[in-house]
């Protein structure tokens, strides 16, 4: 019965990280804010489910999801490269170049997209960023992929840009938009980036496990990483197959209404969302080291009331919840009549349900049962994201004969009898305890 349990969770994880990652793609919440959203609801979930910690901890759990949005690469040239077919072209016109890769060459890219997508170099290594990981990026770039450094020496030459591919790209370091423009300069730029990121969730894991000395937060953020490496490259498959195969000439195609794409992004997430689920549910936590014992006294950043609790509030309520529960409002109404409205309203119904919230289980929710709270928030956002998903704005439901709106279909069914059970456990467990109660009267 308890392996079925389990095995009904990892399935609920898997369906619900992909329904998240569909709407955070493609016409959704967007990058790096479409991260955050996905990851505050998944961890909503994670916290619901391994029933740990009790309370307290919701400050933490925003803080968390917040690191996501730090290491949000930028993937749309890399996905067809399992083909073993560079294409790069420009913003600014209609040229494309092309050029042979081995196969292997893209598969590792993927990899390294992967493995560096949830590190969170950024909280723990902020300062080391720059000059340093740009060389190491660029010099292993040279050894996995060198025509990536020759197409963009190509549309450099077309512009009249002199100077060398590195020189050029120091001196437009972080320079996305102006990359885009030239031939090979968006592909360039990010693939850097990539290796970058990868090469900082191996720093933050190393940092991690030896100076913090909390190996239960390094062995999970190595799953983490590798949960993702590994599903945001099979799923690269889609485009090997829609894409015509080896070099793009062995005939593959897939149906219409299999759109690679949007079936690449549910399928990353439901990947790693039955990777991540099963690993937690399995593991348990390590003992604190005495390292770790002293840094946690050290971030507590005050003992007046007032201030904790307005950075509490702003933390949780706006920043955690609010943030997410409006956002994607304002992009779902992009350009629409609709948008300031529509915007405001949900924005003032969120903080009066933030207001409720907070004077009832405090403004880090420290009086409140945890998982059960992040329960039913988890029940929230997703009938919130599912109705903006597809009735707001650019409607998905008009696009039910796809692939991966049918997914998200069959997600949202899931989720509602996970939601369901949750609440009928919930039941029983106030009945009986309840019953225990008038027993002992």
């Amino acid at each position: 019965m308890q392996k079925l349990k389990g095995l009904w969770t990892v399935l609920c994880g898997a369906f619900l990280l992909g329904m998240l990652w569909r709407m955070r793609g493609t016409h959704g919440w967007g990058s790096g804010w479409g991260l955050l959203a996905s990851g505050f609801v998944f961890l909503l979930f994670l916290t619901a489910v391994l029933k740990r910690p009790k309370e307290g901890a919701f400050p933490l759990l925003c803080l968390t999801v917040f690191s996501f949005m730090l290491t949000t690469p930028g993937w749309g040239t890399l996905l067809q490269q399992i083909t073993g077919v560079l294409t790069v072209n420009s913003k600014s016109s209609e040229e494309t170049l092309q050029a042979f890769v081995h196969p292997v060459s893209g598969v590792v890219m993927m990899l390294l997209l992967g493995f560096g997508l949830a590190s969170v170099f950024g909280v723990l290594c902020g300062r080391y960023s720059g000059c340093g990981k740009s060389t190491m990026g660029r010099c292993v770039l040279r050894l996995i992929e060198p025509q990536a450094a020759q197409l963009f020496a190509e549309g450099l030459q077309k512009e009249g840009i002199t100077g060398s591919v590195y020189a050029i790209y120091m001196h437009h370091y972080g320079g996305m938009a102006w990359a885009k423009k030239i031939l090979g300069g968006r592909h360039y730029f990010a693939s850097v980036e990539t290796i970058a990121f990868a090469l900082q969730a191996v720093a933050v894991l190393l940092t991690t496990r030896f100076i913090i000395k909390d190996r239960f937060a390094a062995r999970t953020g190595a799953v983490v990483c590798g949960s993702f490496a590994l599903s945001i490259t099979v799923s690269d498959l889609f485009f090997f197959f829609d894409n015509g195969g080896y070099r793009m000439q062995q005939g593959f195609a897939l149906p219409d209404w299999i759109a690679a794409w949007s079936s690449w992004e549910y399928c990353t997430g439901f990947l790693a969302g039955a990777f991540i689920t099963a690993y937690l549910l399995c593991a348990k936590p390590l003992p604190a080291e005495p390292c770790t014992d002293k840094l946690r006294a050290k971030l507590r950043f005050t003992q007046n009331e007032k201030l904790r609790n307005i950075v509490c509030f702003l933390l949780c309520f706006v920043g955690g919840i609010g943030a997410n529960a409006v956002r994607p409002v304002l992009l779902r109404f992009d350009e629409s009549k609709l948008q300031i409205p529509a915007t405001v309203l949900a924005a003032a119904a969120v903080l009066a349900i933030s207001v409720v919230l907070c004077r009832k289980y405090g403004a880090a929710l420290e009086r409140a049962d945890l998982p059960r709270v992040c329960g039913t928030l988890c029940g929230v956002f997703v009938l919130w994201f599912l109705i903006l998903y597809l009735f707001a704005g650019d409607a998905q439901i008009r696009e039910c004969r796809y692939l991966h709106t049918m997914l998200v279909l069959a997600s949202a069914a899931v989720m509602a009898v996970w939601f369901a059970v949750t609440l009928l456990a919930k039941r029983e467990t106030a009945t009986l305890s309840d019953g225990g109660t008038e027993a002992q009267t």
